[in-house]
């Protein structure tokens, strides 16, 4: 979706913004008093960026569409792993609620946390995708985990020439950091350091305005992005990249070589395979109080049913909440083609709504929708780290993964 200002200067705090801005045009903000109206505060710093320099509006433009794409749940928790290395930090940026205001703020205190964070959601969006890849290292040294310089100039090497193609450019950058794992594993909150890998695309044309407004088009080579991100705690190594199984397992080869010891072996971690087969009839979906959840149901399902002529057809059931009969998705299903008969369907798809209770100092209920897909495909990657860590633990509970062999 194309990105508005008008409506992110709506859905932004007032004072988020001033704050921010006071930085970049102090000057500008004399005489705007706070808590106008929406569309009155709207015009007034529509009428400064239209004033000012064409380089500092561009720039602040870009800020605001920066920290738009990580103005939901998913982009707060990235901002979050990334500033809770800063104890300091982390209790003034909990005290923000709307996640606008938490991008502006560490925009406000450093640039380059909040670049990190863009990178951390990159590999929060990536995790679990066709762009990823799970290893384990095992045999490490027990000694504490430590990034020497000779190890990042072998990686960025290494890496360097995994990309380097035919079409694609020879220029790659690697940039490390600290982030943490969210609140929600059995241990709180652990370190882990990402790597984000910066390299040449393949050349694309496109147009732009020259002078005497001709339009002309230019050649470049855009930037494209990758990530490794190491839990040294448990081994556990994330690649996130462009370029198929291949060059995924050529990037995990490269972090072992050049980080990890001589007698470490490197493990593909397979994704866990759903087993649907017991939401065909109503679940038994068991939550304890030290869940944090105050329910969850099933508001949609996709069978699988091979017909009289040997096709499959996909039938679908799905219900957004309770009707207002208190009728749910399995009594309706009952009254619709009976139990029997479905349970000689096979569950290729299914949605569950988990309601969280709210936080401390909030009211509302954080309400997650679950989405489940055989074999192997769910969109928790798309969540928080806290959620889904309580999601895969209640699909254990559940028994809607198979079990580990």
């Amino acid at each position: 979706m194309a990105f508005s200002l008008a409506a992110f200067l709506r859905r932004t705090p007032q004072r988020s913004i001033c704050a921010y801005l006071e930085a970049c045009l102090p000057d500008a903000l004399e005489g705007i008093a706070l808590d106008r109206s929406s569309a009155e505060f709207h015009r007034s710093i529509s009428a400064i960026l239209k004033d000012a320099p064409q380089d500092v509006a561009t720039r602040v433009y870009s800020d605001f569409e920066a920290v738009q794409q990580l103005a939901d749940e998913a982009g707060r928790s990235a901002m979050r792993s990334v500033v809770a290395t800063s104890p300091d930090f982390l209790n003034e940026f909990d005290l923000l609620e709307d996640p606008r205001a938490c991008g502006l703020w560490l925009l406000g205190i450093s640039r380059e946390r909040f670049e990190n964070a863009q990178s951390a959601a990159y590999a929060n969006r990536t995790y679990q995708g066709r762009s990823w890849a799970g290893y384990r290292i095992d045999g490490m040294n027990a000694a504490p985990f430590q990034l020497t310089e000779d190890a990042r100039a072998r990686f960025e090497q290494e890496v360097r020439a995994i990309f380097q193609s035919d079409a694609g450019g020879g220029r790659c950058l690697v940039e490390w950091f600290d982030r943490v794992l969210e609140p929600g594993a059995s241990d709180g909150m652990r370190r882990c350091v990402q790597a984000t890998i910066y390299r040449e695309d393949a050349p694309r044309s496109e147009l732009r305005f020259a002078e005497a407004d001709r339009v002309e088009s230019i050649i470049h080579r855009p930037v494209a992005e990758a990530a490794v991100v190491f839990d040294p705690k448990d081994g556990v190594l994330d690649v996130c990249a462009r370029g198929g199984k291949k060059v995924l397992a050529r990037v995990a080869e490269a972090f072992c070589d050049a980080l990890a010891d001589a007698e470490s072996q490197l493990t593909a971690v397979e994704l866990r395979r759903l087993d649907l087969a017991g939401l065909a009839r109503r679940p038994e979906l068991q939550i304890r109080s030290t869940d944090g959840v105050e329910a969850a149901d099933v508001e949609h399902l996709r069978f699988s049913v091979l017909n009289g002529d040997g096709l499959m057809v996909v039938a679908e059931s799905r219900v957004a909440s309770r009707s207002r009969d208190g009728r749910d998705l399995y009594r309706q299903m009952d009254e619709s083609f009976g139990l029997d008969r479905r349970l000689g369907w096979q569950v290729s798809g299914a949605k569950i709504r988990v309601t969280f209770r709210p936080k401390p100092g909030s009211k509302r209920p954080k309400r997650v929708l679950v989405e489940l897909n055989a074999p192997n495909r769910t969109n928790l990657r798309d969540q928080t780290e806290e959620h889904r860590f309580i999601a895969n633990e209640l699909l254990e509970r559940w028994g809607l993964y198979e079990a580990r062999r």
